[in-house]
């Protein structure tokens, strides 16, 4: 019999709009309860008794992904670790079909709107941490009830001494990658009230409390991610304020991405001066060398790129990197630092290949699909378009860092980013089978 939601009177409240708010709102509180509250955002959207229509396209996606989880299930030869820093099979193939859940109805407007509000009410308890631990030495972690059954875990620090600001995710790298989405999703909402602001104010007093609130968000996000200092995160910051100075044409934020890139030259040539304020503005690793590869990243690519040469088509195994460099440098080693030479090291390189290539894909086919849509509509897509380039930018930014395989609760909303603006735009496929659930 199938599960229908409405039958049970749970479909007033327990929709997949107010499971992905919950579950964002509790990013900083409780990890435990966020991915509870999105996984069963998947559920509801599958079994909400609505019929889902499978397009032709939905049937080849759920081909690969089927392929693609039974090839990582068969590399699958280590129990799951649970540290941080480590990458197990619940990092890779859960998430393959969160997406695919959420994919197969889209998403209304206010939905979309209201997630987001939802991630930049996070962004000041993240910076309420990080002000703490950078100023006044915080760290630590408090649990209820349990350690074991943490309902409520905040942790505050990062996990190794000497490392930048990472707030609550254990790592600045991390930290770097919450940063950059709170910017893209306070630009995206900036643009997107801007836009509807006329003949709105009179209407609404809320829209100024709205539009203060949202440069506040893109304020603390931006020093969050300069107090990781992440080069990694900077040259992906400058890319996002480029990208929307050619999407949104607007003169304050042209002199924005001028800025940003004379700084960044400046740097890279040591040719600012050494005051505190400068130190303070710049990522520390900026002005070190003018390539975005550390020394240290070098040496693991090195490392993964020998492992892939002995056994290029099938892998290691997934979670296999730190006991097969063990003993090869004097500082345990968890991941390769990029998801190219992660997945090729673990389930060998044609598997590799066509993960990154069907992500690839998904967000090429998605751009076009909006671009398209814009010029039929008359109008611009500014969410689809700010969810997709948060999207695409984390992937990027995961071929030179592996952040977003530590963190379940980024992990989630980085497949969110795909999964809206797909869902929105493979809904205009009129052609397939009904699916009733």
């Amino acid at each position: 019999m199938p599960l229908n939601l409405d039958k049970l009177h749970l479909g007033g409240w327990i929709s997949r709009q107010n499971l992905l708010v919950a579950g964002t709102l509790l990013l900083t509180l409780s990890p435990v309860l966020s991915v509870a509250f999105f996984s069963g955002a998947a559920l509801v959207t599958v079994f909400s008794g609505e019929p889902i229509r499978l397009t032709k396209e939905k049937k080849w996606l759920t081909g690969i992904l089927f392929f693609i989880s039974l090839g990582f299930a068969a590399h699958n030869h280590l129990p799951e670790a649970w540290g941080p820093g480590r990458v197990a099979f619940t990092d890779y193939v859960p998430f393959f079909w969160f997406f695919y859940s959420l994919s197969l109805k889209p998403f209304a407007e206010g939905e979309i709107k209201k997630v987001l509000y939802a991630f930049l009410l996070t962004v000041p308890q993240q910076f309420f941490l990080a002000l703490g631990e950078r100023y006044f030495h915080w760290q630590g972690r408090f649990y209820f009830p349990t350690r074991n059954l943490p309902i409520v875990d905040l942790y505050w620090g990062p996990s190794e001494k000497g490392l930048a600001t990472a707030a609550s995710f254990f790592n600045p790298n991390i930290l770097a990658l919450y940063a950059i989405m709170g910017f893209i999703f306070s630009v995206t909402l900036l643009f997107k009230e801007w836009d509807a602001r006329s003949g709105i104010l009179e209407r609404n007093s809320r829209l100024p409390l709205r539009i203060l609130f949202l440069f506040l968000g893109l304020m603390l996000s931006s020093l969050l991610l300069l107090w990781t200092h992440s080069r990694n995160a900077w040259f992906f910051l400058l890319m996002v304020v480029l990208i929307f100075a050619w999407m949104k044409p607007n003169r304050g934020l042209q002199l924005v991405a001028i800025g940003l890139i004379l700084v960044t030259v400046l740097a890279l040539f040591n040719l600012v001066f050494p005051t505190s304020m400068v130190k303070n503005f710049l990522p520390q690793a900026l002005s070190a060398k003018l390539t975005v590869f550390s020394s240290d990243r070098t040496i693991f690519y090195n490392l993964a790129l020998d492992l892939i040469l002995e056994k290029p088509w099938w892998g290691w195994g997934i979670g296999t990197f730190p006991a097969l460099v063990s003993g090869k440098l004097w500082y345990p080693v968890l991941h390769t630092h990029s998801i190219f030479f992660q997945l090729a090291v673990e389930v060998g390189l044609p598997l590799a290949i066509l993960v990154i290539g069907l992500l690839g894909t998904l967000f090429v086919s998605t751009a076009r699909r909006i671009i398209k849509m814009d010029s039929v509509r008359n109008r611009k897509e500014i969410l689809d378009k700010g969810l997709l380039i948060s999207g695409a930018v984390i992937f990027l930014m995961q071929f030179f860092d592996l952040a977003l395989l530590m963190t379940y609760r980024l992990n989630f909303l980085f497949w969110l980013c795909i999964a809206i603006p797909y869902s929105r735009v493979s809904a205009n496929k009129n052609a397939g089978s009904v699916m009733h659930t």
